[in-house]
């Protein structure tokens, strides 16, 4: 069985309000879900996994904040991966 998608959008309170008018379901991430009285939240099992790239542009100087950023999310990559 195959979806139908047919709306896509990234802005996260849009999509709950679809869902409140009863246009369909939505996928959020658990930090941009708004406790809303006319939607609910549930926990997909398992868990969706989500991949995030990181982009730099060659030739620019690196900054000691993104060399912080990147020590970071690899920390949190490790532990996920752990867990």
């Amino acid at each position: 069985m195959r979806p139908k998608v047919a709306c896509r959008a990234g802005d996260f309170p849009f999509m709950q309000a679809l869902v409140a008018a009863g246009v369909g379901i939505a996928f959020i991430p658990a930090l941009a879900v708004e406790d809303r009285p006319d939607t609910r939240a549930l926990v997909l099992t398992p868990t969706a996994k989500r991949y995030i790239g990181v982009y730099t542009a060659p030739g620019t100087p690196s900054h000691h904040a993104s060399h912080a950023l990147l020590d970071a999310l690899k920390e949190r990559a490790a532990a996920v991966r752990r867990s």
